[in-house]
C-alpha cells in the first residue's frame, strides 16, 4: 500500500522468489560486519585462512578491501586488535584500542590509514559520524542517508520515560526549507532507533520493533513495516513475523526485505529469509549474521558460518550473494 505522492523508486514485491545466488565467498575469515565501499568492493576484518593458533585464542586481525571476483589487498594499520566501526562516503573507520584508524579513499589514490583521537561513530555503523543539526536539538530524529531529510519523532523524553507502546506523531522534514509533513499513515509503535537508510533511494525503513521485542514475539501478528520517501510517499507492508526484526538481521533490499539469521544454532530456522505478507521463505541455507547490502540494492555481504571440527571459536567466511539476478559470478574466490 502505498500513500502520498508517487514515487519512481518504490520497491515492490516481486511476483515471484527472485534467483538470489552466492557470487563469492571469501579466503580469510571476518571477525566483524563488513562495509561496502561501492557496489563491486567491500571491506571487512579478519585473518588469513591458513592461521593457527593456540588454545582457540583469537590471532591478529588484518584489514581487507575486496575487490569481488578481483585482488584482496590487506591495508596497513599497524595494529593487531583491530575493530572495524563504520563506512561514509567512501570514508572507513576502524577502532583499535582507544584510537580511530580512518583509511579515506577518494578515487584516485591507494586508501592510507589516519589516526585520529575519538570515534564519532553514530548508531547506524554505516556512517563515521552523526548528522548533527542545533535545531533538531531535543528531539528524537534520523537524517536519510543524503541528509536532505528528517523524519522528526516528536520530543526526546527524560531518562527512563519511554514508552514502548506509544505511537508518535512522526512528520518529515526538509531542513533547507523547515517544511514539515505529518505522516498519520505510520500508526504503530516505532523508533528513532529502528531506523534504516538505505542509499539507493534515500528513503527510511522503520518498523515496530519495540512491540516485538514483549507480547507479541511468540505470536502469528504480521508485523508493519514503514517506507518514508523524501517526497514523501509513505509505503505500508505487513511482513510476517520473524525474529529478524528485532535484531540486526533484518535488511532492506532493492525489491523488498530480507532476514539473514543463523536460526540460534538451529539449522531448520538458520539462512536467508525472503520476508513477504504470507510468510518467511528461505532462499538459501546456511548460519548467517550481519547482513550488509550494497549501494544500490542488488547485492548481500553476509558472515556464513564454516563448521570446523576440533575448533571451539565460531568461524566466519565472508559470502557475496547476488538479490537482482544480474550480476555476474566473480572470479574464483579470493583466498
Amino acid at each position: 500500500m502505498l500513500i502520498g505522492a508517487a514515487s519512481p523508486l518504490l520497491a515492490c514485491a516481486p511476483a515471484e522468489t527472485p534467483p538470489f545466488k552466492a557470487v563469492a565467498m571469501s579466503g580469510p575469515w571476518v571477525v566483524d560486519q563488513a562495509n561496502w565501499l561501492d557496489d563491486d568492493t567491500v571491506v571487512f576484518t579478519g585473518f588469513p585462512e591458513e592461521t593457527t593458533w593456540a588454545n582457540d585464542a583469537p590471532p591478529p586481525r588484518k584489514v581487507y578491501i575486496w575487490r569481488i571476483g578481483g585482488d584482496l589487498r590487506t591495508l596497513p594499520t599497524g595494529d593487531d586488535k583491530v575493530r572495524q566501526g563504520c563506512v561514509d562516503r567512501g570514508r572507513l573507520a576502524y577502532t583499535a584500542g582507544k584510537d580511530l584508524i580512518t583509511l579515506s579513499d577518494d578515487g584516485r589514490r591507494d586508501i592510507r590509514p589516519e589516526r585520529t583521537e575519538d570515534m564519532p561513530f553514530s548508531q547506524d555503523r554505516s556512517r563515521c559520524a552523526p548528522v548533527g543539526d542545533i535545531r533538531m536539538h531535543g528531539r528524537r530524529w534520523a537524517p536519510n542517508r543524503s541528509g536532505s531529510r528528517y523524519l522528526d519523532f516528536g520530543p526526546r523524553p527524560p531518562p527512563g520515560g519511554y514508552d514502548i507502546d506509544a505511537v508518535a506523531d512522526i512528520s518529515l522534514e526538509d531542513p533547507a526549507t523547515g517544511r514539515r509533513q505529518a505522516l498519520p499513515s505510520i500508526n504503530s509503535p516505532v523508533s528513532d532507533v529502528h531506523v534504516q537508510t538505505p542509499r539507493w533511494d534515500d528513503s527510511f525503513v522503520l518498523w515496530d520493533a519495540w512491540g516485538l521485542a514483549t507480547d507479541r514475539r511468540n505470536t502469528l501478528v504480521d508485523v508493519p513495516v514503514y517506507r518514508v520517501y523524501p517526497n514523501g510517499a509513505v509505503q505500508v507492508r505487513r511482513l510476517a513475523n520473524h525474529s529478524s526484526l528485532w535484531t540486526r538481521s533484518f535488511v532492506a533490499y532493492r525489491d523488498g526485505y530480507l532476514a539473514a539469521t543463523a536460526g540460534s544454532g538451529q539449522a531448520e530456522h538458520a539462512g536467508l529469509f525472503l520476508l513477504s505478507e504470507a510468510k518467511a521463505e528461505r532462499v538459501l541455507k546456511g548460519f548467517m549474521m550481519e547482513p550488509v547490502v550494497s549501494p544500490s540494492g542488488c547485492r548481500l555481504a553476509v558472515n556464513d558460518h564454516i563448521d570446523l571440527r576440533g575448533r571451539n571459536l565460531p568461524m566466519f567466511r565472508l559470502k557475496i550473494i547476488d538479490l537482482c539476478g544480474k550480476s555476474e559470478p566473480g572470479a574464483a574466490p579470493a583466498r
